[in-house]
């Protein structure tokens, strides 16, 4: 029995391995398959607009599709020019005009990759290039052609608008050709680019006939066809009147074409409710009804024949290939049908869109801050020197031979001891110059200062080097941090996607079931901590009904405080947007005190209270080096950046290295400052302490005070910063006392000044934060017999538990919604560096 069971498991197993392989080969061919089916028909687009042209002198067609072609689909842009060269090949005869366009191409493609490099190829840059290129290069081959004639630059000048404006057609339309799958549906406009885009298409098949059918009455018929039975009567003229148009516009022996289509198209239209029975009855009726007043009776017969035809391939289409079109076409039913679900598809392809753009930025980050570093060694910085002295003074010196050939190396040596000295005690003159090359240089008035410029090169050199490899890992460390920022939106925007029909549909029968009218309920989080709730009511009621009412039925249902985060109110008595999210466990309550040396006005400490959002508030303080108006500058300007940074979503401990990097790169001078921040988690307490040459910090819990310490040096002196993220749980209660040297080290007394400060904080009877932060001062002020030595800052924030603005509302028989649960974090302490 027991080998029997191995014996299955081993034969599923091989099933399964197989059939994976079996998927896996489809998936590539099918993918295979659409990506070269795409590039085949982008060609085939390319090969007919190649051959398009209006009244056999305008060609803006190839152009304007090219350079949307190359912008939107790049991998295809090959396989597009070579197949418009070649449907201009097939419509002319005259090499010229085919040697036109190929330059005409070849330009814009030169054009197109110095945009690139400087990233400004966008809606507006490309038409504009278009245009740019088509007038350069048409206008060229005119005035080489010794063309004079006002009507050469006339079509010129009108050749080059009408690409320019294909171009911003084309724009809209051929993403919807080449996009692998629709996620969202139609615009009007983009329908109309891409009826223009269709109708450009045919007009270059003109002149293409079988047994007297031209393929292009054929195949505009049956896009007629196709458009009425999608969106009826109003879509099915309005492509018969534009795709009559162009056509005209090619060959004006169309022109009757435009009310045929027009009149074929509306009627189709109004029989769509007879499927393609009806719509292909009223296009053959239309066609009939208008044709039927021509004398020539050979004319009538073949655009019944073309009707037919078209009506033939109408037929053959299958029905499930006009239903998927119908649904991304506003004003159908399939598209109603689909609308909610667009809505969920959009976000997906947002945060994955984001998720490449992060990628991109990550891999960006990476690359500046992998750059291979100087590795420069002193040695060669000498040889630099010595070479760069004697291009400048011995290539002309008549003893050139013996000192570079004959005693090289101690010319070379003499030269380099000279360096080294001016290195030592700067500039000199020639009698203060090594007895060796005083000895051997005839040219001493001319060495002396050459050998001092050259030092002052590669010292310059050197320095610069080091400013940019700094600069690198400065750029590659803020890409990488907007990587993260931009992978934590994706993430925010996916979350509950596919989860929340339900939750919605419960929460909108909560709400209704108390009377409130009540549009669409939107779930875009319920996350433990993070729940995100919209709520769209018909009319406006403002602030209050929300917090009072809506807030605390929301907080029953989900079973956490819930609190109104914004509204969003229409002009007049249009619809309400409210955005509900989850109310804070805690709130900070803060008091700050300081004092600056020898009671001036200006402080070297600077300190932040901040809500950085997430749910997230820091507090931190600065000690600049020294005292007054340059110690202000160095603290505040490190506040300053480290408030930006937070604010932005950047993580701590990236913004606090950000912060290092820029003081570093910003002077030559030594600039430097402490930095003290902590983190605190408004929903947990959970408080992340960064501590860079700062003091200690305290927490008095209680009786109790724990001193919070860590390591480094202040920011601005190394490149390489060295911290300690400590993470600490606070309590409700907790005083979290912050301090700065000046307090620190007060009691000058002692060489147990941690201790001693432990106790006066323990003796603090008051739990009011700025009453406690004025003590301290105080204290140190009196330790120093009323004298302030150093700047002196304290700041103090208590963790207080945060109150419901409103009671929660309790529905008898209304079940809490299922949610996940919010990730628990353990306590650590993560040792950074480098």
């Amino acid at each position: 029995m027991a080998k029997q069971m191995v014996n299955d498991r081993r034969v599923r197993w091989g099933a399964n391995w197989v059939k994976g392989i079996v998927d896996r080969s489809r998936r590539m061919s099918q993918h295979f398959s659409l990506v070269w089916g795409i590039r085949i028909l982008l060609a085939a687009i390319g090969f007919f607009l190649g051959r398009a042209w209006i009244v056999g002198l305008l060609s803006p067609f190839s152009l304007a599709y090219y350079a949307v072609v190359l912008g939107s689909r790049r991998t295809a842009a090959p396989l597009v020019f070579l197949s418009i060269l070649a449907g201009v090949a097939t419509v002319s005869e005259d090499p010229h005009r085919v040697f036109v366009v190929l330059t005409t191409l070849t330009a814009y493609r030169m054009v197109f990759g110095w945009l690139s490099r400087r990233q400004r190829v966008g809606s507006v840059e490309v038409p504009v290039a278009v245009i740019g290129t088509d007038i350069l290069v048409k206008g060229l081959d005119a005035a080489i052609a010794g063309g004079g004639n006002p009507f050469t630059w006339a079509v010129v000048g009108l050749d080059a608008v009408l690409a320019g404006i294909l171009s911003m057609i084309f724009l809209q339309a051929i993403p919807v050709l080449s996009h692998r799958a629709r996620v969202r549906p139609l615009r009007a406009e983009e329908i109309l680019c891409l009826v223009i885009l269709f109708g450009s298409v045919l007009t270059g098949m003109q002149g293409i006939a079988v047994h007297g059918v031209s393929l292009d009455a054929v195949l505009s018929r049956y896009l007629l066809l196709i458009f009425a039975v999608i969106g009826g009567s109003g879509l099915g003229a309005a492509v018969g009147v534009v795709t009559g148009i162009l056509m005209t516009l090619g060959n004006m022996a169309s022109i009757y074409e435009i009310g045929v289509l027009a009149f074929s198209g509306l009627l189709a239209g109004l029989l769509q409710e007879g499927k393609k029975i009806g719509v292909g009855l009223g296009a053959m009726i239309g066609s009939i009804l208008l044709t039927a007043y021509s004398s020539d009776w050979h004319q009538v017969s073949l655009g019944l024949q073309e009707t037919v035809a078209a009506f033939l391939l109408f037929a053959l289409t299958p029905s499930a290939w006009i239903d998927y079109a119908a649904r991304f076409t506003p004003g159908t039913r399939e598209y109603a049908g689909v609308r909610q679900d667009y809505v969920r598809r959009a976000r997906d392809m947002m945060a994955a869109r984001i998720r490449e753009v992060s990628e991109v930025f990550d891999e960006l980050g990476q690359a500046f801050r992998g750059a291979e570093r100087s590795t420069r060694e002193p040695e060669d910085l000498l040889n630099e020197a010595v070479e760069r002295s004697a291009r400048m003074v011995c290539a002309s010196c008549a003893r050139r031979n013996v000192c570079w050939e004959r005693d090289f190396y101690a010319t070379y040596r003499a030269m380099a001891d000279a360096i080294a000295l001016m290195d030592i005690d700067g500039p000199i003159q020639s009698r203060d110059a090594p007895d060796d090359l005083r000895r051997r240089c005839i040219r001493m008035e001319r060495m002396i200062p050459a050998l001092w410029q050259s030092l002052e090169v590669i010292r310059r050199d050197a320095f610069w080097n080091r400013q940019i490899r700094e600069s690198r890992e400065l750029v590659g460390a803020q890409l990488e941090g907007v990587s993260q920022i931009m992978t934590n939106l994706a993430a925010e925007i996916q979350r509950e996607v596919n989860t929340a029909s339900e939750q919605e549909e419960h929460v909108l029968a909560a709400l209704e079931h108390i009377g409130l009218h009540i549009q669409q309920v939107d779930i875009i989080s319920l996350e433990e901590g993070k729940v995100s709730i919209e709520i769209t009511q018909a009319m406006c009621t403002g602030h209050e009904e929300s917090a009072k009412l809506i807030a605390p039925l929301l907080s029953d249902i989900v079973g956490e405080p819930i609190s109104v985060e914004r509204i969003h109110c229409s002009r007049g008595e249009g619809p309400c947007t409210v955005s509900f999210t989850s109310s804070k466990s805690f709130a900070i309550r803060a008091g700050v005190a300081s004092a600056a040396k020898g009671g001036a006005i200006l402080s070297g400490d600077s300190y932040t209270l901040l809500d950085v959002g997430n749910g997230k508030f820091a507090v931190a303080i600065s000690d600049g080096m020294g005292n007054g108006e340059r110690a202000q500058a160095e603290s505040k300007a490190a506040v300053g950046m480290l408030e930006q940074l937070l604010k932005a979503g950047f993580d701590e401990q990236l913004s606090v290295r950000t912060v290092n990097d820029v003081l570093m790169l910003r002077s030559k001078d030594e600039m430097y400052a402490t930095l003290d921040l902590a983190l605190v988690d408004l929903f947990t307490a959970r408080t992340e302490f960064l501590k860079i040459g700062a003091v200690p910090s305290f927490v008095k819990r209680d009786g109790d005070v724990f001193v919070i310490q860590g390591r480094g040096l202040p920011i601005g002196i190394l490149d390489n910063l060295s911290f300690d993220a400590i993470e600490e749980t606070l309590k409700p209660g907790d005083l979290l006392i912050m301090v700065s040297d000046g307090v620190f080290e007060a009691a000058r007394h002692t060489k147990e000044r941690e201790a001693w400060l432990l106790r006066q904080i323990a003796r603090i009877e008051s739990r009011d934060p700025q009453e406690v932060a004025d003590l301290l001062v105080e204290m140190a002020v009196r330790m120093n017999r009323g004298e302030v030595p150093d700047d002196t800052t304290v700041v103090v924030a208590r963790i207080d538990p945060a109150e419901p603005e409103w009671a929660t509302i309790h529905l008898p028989g209304v079940p809490k919604l299922r949610r996940p649960k919010r990730p628990a974090d353990g306590r650590r302490v993560v040792g950074v560096s480098g």
